[in-house]
């Protein structure tokens, strides 16, 4: 099922157990195809947010601007393959564990209101978690039992403070415009990062050995003044590496 918000000039209020009986749906996307509505912010609103009730059959479910602080307690999550709801109002997603065996992707980015994600150990299968500009996020759980995951991009969460503990085989990690004041020594032996974003990190004042398959690696406007020669010889896949105030 698919709901293009674009197409609609007002906002729908819906009964929350709308979605209830459809035991097979696979897919629930709720979302804009043109950018130009954006700014009109036409929402789905149901009567009960705290009642809303949806099918544990879900694959995918997509839902931009959704309006609620979290995810029904009663919702079932181990189908779930794809959990995107940017520009949301989430505080959080569900409280205590959920069984997370197939998630792949999830995306959070611009939900303002979030503070925090949930603990994401049983998501084996996870591969890229999107939380740019989530701006009351001050901390993510650890992320080391994701073997699979590729990306982490929390660039502009300015309240993060410290890195947690990820899988190193991270290929793409956008850090850009947070708070952190350092970076794990460990960081050194992550042969998979190719892509590294410390841009408008002003806390940062120090870099530790990086991982010699970076490719980009960008310190723009960050405290980091000076890079050692050394220190960039011992990359020699490097092709991009931005040092602009």
């Amino acid at each position: 099922m698919s709901l293009d918000m674009s197409k609609i000039n007002e906002d729908l209020h819906l009964s929350p157990t709308v979605f209830k009986n459809m035991r097979k749906l696979r897919l629930l996307k709720i979302h804009y195809s043109t950018l130009y509505t954006h700014d009109k912010k036409f929402r789905v609103y149901f009567d009960r947010a705290d009642q809303l009730s949806l099918p544990h059959s879900l694959r995918y479910l997509c839902w931009y601007n959704y309006p609620s602080k979290s995810l029904p307690s009663e919702f079932k999550t181990q189908m779930l393959v794809k959990l995107h709801m940017s520009h949301s109002e989430l505080k959080q997603l569900w409280n205590g564990v959920q069984d997370l065996a197939n998630l792949k992707s999830i995306n959070l980015s611009c939900s303002k209101q979030l503070i925090k994600v949930p603990d994401l150990y049983r998501a084996p299968k996870l591969e890229r978690i999107m939380l740019f500009h989530c701006t009351s996020l001050v901390e993510v759980p650890p992320l080391n039992y994701q073997r699979r995951l590729g990306n982490l991009h929390l660039h502009g969460c300015f309240r993060f403070k410290s890195l947690p503990k990820i899988s190193r085989n991270v290929k793409h990690l956008w850090l850009g415009n947070t708070a952190i004041t350092e970076l794990p020594s460990s960081i050194g032996s992550f042969e998979s990062l190719v892509n590294l974003d410390l841009s408008c990190c002003q806390n940062l004042k120090n870099l530790p050995a990086l991982p010699r398959n970076i490719q980009k690696l960008d310190l723009s406007g960050s405290a980091i003044k000076q890079v050692s020669p050394s220190s960039i010889e011992g990359l020699p896949h490097l092709s991009e590496l931005q040092l602009r105030g």
